[in-house]
């Protein structure tokens, strides 16, 4: 909590709003908050607090804080829990029901100020402040939300002060500033987890705001589990799988709505399943699991032993693996509340950049803290696949892209460390053809950039990059999305493939039919999300049967071309 100096004054507490009402139209739920405001000379501003109708002082009560977008802003003291949802839908019957809890709505008194000004920030702190002592509050239960304006100091509150929250859901918001300074800001609250929302159609606040945001995540090892949207690709994960990869630890989502604006939070206050993981996380000690190890990276051949301390009390730990940009974590077993942890790499499949997270619960089985292990270079026999991926590509976030120069920037690696060669290649046709652009010797574990003159090569709204890293033997690739609207192009072909193939049933367990519209021949290719080719079949026809029993639970990319049409769609393996 920040410090401010204490005043003697009480926040002044009506209680006409007390009666319990049974309807549950807006007004109504909103007519249940209290007068919460604050006066004195120092520090003013207004605010509503919802108080749980059967409020029992023995009880500690989770609290949702509110902070409302521009719109709001003002003295009135009512519409901004009247509005928007975002007061309101914590408060209705059935959702107190199961989560009883405070809701705590402070109103900024002018847009022009912004939740972060100091006139703002002090006194809104100081209302929290006064709310934890003369109620029975969870203090590591403080949820944070806010939209549009609100989201925006919902960002800058979680800096602020990252340990007072155990979580937060910030709606059409952003951080502003180049990578560097935006990835400043985000390494104090790394370690909260959070499920961002956008609307892709938001042309208040830009929807790069927030892809920014979830791009720079990888820079503390974390991958956001995109839910409905990478950046022009639908896909709309089904909540059955959103759900099981949060139960499996994924703690950064980012929920992009296709064809929704700047009232995105009309979806995110109504999405059950965001209010449920919200009010399911607590606030976790950053340092509750503390791995000793002086190396980024640790070569792993058969067994080794990882070093961790407990930096809290804890219950029980237990294991989870991932890799490089996978939000997806696979449980591997139990361990002691202190280590050494002995890490079996005959287990698992050759990868430069596998990662261990242990998590630490307490006595009522509830997450206390997680821990990260260095990656692990596993390598066991035989020759592994290179790994790359983009941490840079521009063209992804860019809903229209009208540069001359595109820089696109890759990370690669591989298990045995062998030497590499990278190589870049464009295509004008949706990636039917490509011509070589350029190619270097690359080392492991290395960030290389490519600049592309666009202004010196022919311009298509259908052109496409590819970047391939081998190390003679094997090779593994991932390429950019199409570019959309370049050189005034205003027509995709990418945006005329809608319809032209059926899959068939999706998620699936075992076989996935895909089913072409028309008597055409198509190739076929299926990747991981991090660019893995899994195979590739020319020269189909007709219905086409995937057997994708042998893959791993998760999100795989189906690409299908023809002539020069391109259709891509995730399928989902569970």
């Amino acid at each position: 909590m920040k410090s401010f100096t204490r005043l003697s004054i009480i926040p002044i507490i009506s209680i006409f709003a007390l009666t319990t009402l049974s309807a549950q139209t807006a007004s109504e739920i909103a007519d249940k908050f209290i007068d919460f405001s604050l006066y004195n000379d120092e520090m003013q501003i207004k605010a509503r607090l919802f108080v749980p109708e059967n409020y029992d002082p023995g009880i500690d009560y989770p609290v949702v804080m509110t902070l409302h977008g521009s719109g709001e802003s003002g003295t009135g003291n009512y519409l901004h829990i009247l509005y928007n949802h975002m007061a309101t839908s914590w408060g209705k019957d059935d959702f107190q029901a199961e989560n009883p809890c405070f809701i705590f709505a402070p109103q900024c008194p002018s847009s022009s100020m912004g939740w972060s000004h100091p006139d703002v920030y002090n006194p809104v702190m100081y209302l929290l402040d006064s709310l934890m002592e003369n109620y029975s509050i969870d203090d590591r239960r403080i949820y944070l939300t806010g939209l549009s304006m609100g989201g925006i100091g919902t960002w800058a509150y979680l800096e602020e002060d990252p340990e007072l929250y155990a979580a937060a859901l910030p709606v059409c918001g952003g951080i502003w500033g180049s990578s560097e300074e935006v990835a400043g800001h985000m390494e104090a609250f790394q370690h909260v987890p959070v499920w961002n929302f956008h609307g892709a159609n938001d042309n208040v606040v830009n929807t790069n705001a927030s892809r920014l945001i979830m791009s720079l995540y990888y820079q503390f090892d974390l991958f956001p589990l995109y839910t409905h949207k990478l950046y022009r690709e639908n896909f709309m994960l089904a909540d059955t799988t959103i759900e099981r990869l949060i139960n499996n630890h994924t703690d950064i989502l980012y929920s992009e709505i296709p064809n929704v604006g700047h009232d995105v939070w009309n979806v995110a206050y109504q999405y059950p399943l965001a209010k449920k993981w919200l009010f399911n996380q607590r606030v976790r000690d950053p340092y509750a699991i503390i791995v000793d190890s002086e190396e980024e990276i640790i070569t792993a051949s058969g067994d080794v032993e990882i070093q961790y301390f407990r930096g809290v009390e804890v219950d029980s730990i237990s294991v989870w693996a991932s890799t490089f940009g996978d939000p997806e974590w696979t449980f591997v077993e139990k361990t002691g509340p202190e280590g050494p942890y002995n890490f079996k790499s005959t287990n698992f499949e050759d990868h430069p950049y596998r990662i261990l997270r242990f998590i630490a619960y307490d006595t009522s089985g509830i997450v206390t803290g997680k821990g990260f292990s260095p990656f692990l270079r596993v390598d066991n026999e035989g020759n592994g696949l290179p790994y790359i991926t983009f941490t840079k590509d521009p063209v992804m976030q860019k809903t229209n892209f009208n540069q001359d120069e595109l820089e696109l920037e890759v990370l690669v690696s591989d298990p045995e460390l062998n030497s590499l060669t990278l190589a870049f290649s464009i295509s004008y046709d949706n990636g039917a053809n490509f011509e070589s652009y350029a190619e270097v010797n690359a080392n492991a574990d290395e960030y290389y950039t490519q600049v592309f003159a666009l202004s010196e090569l022919s311009k298509t709204d259908s052109m496409v990059i590819k970047a391939v890293v081998s190390d003679g033997e094997n090779s593994a690739g991932v390429q950019t999305l199409f570019f959309k609207n370049l050189g005034g192009v205003v027509v995709s072909v990418k945006d005329q493939v809608e319809g032209r193939f059926d899959v068939f049933p999706n998620p699936a367990n075992s076989f996935i039919n895909i089913q072409p519209l028309h008597e055409e021949v198509y190739q076929l290719q299926c990747s991981d999300l991090s660019g893995k080719l899994l195979f590739r079949i020319d020269e189909q026809r007709g219905q086409h049967n995937l057997d994708i029993s042998a893959y791993a639970p998760g999100t795989y990319l189906l690409t299908m071309k023809s002539g020069n049409y391109l259709y891509s769609t995730k399928i989902l393996k569970e």
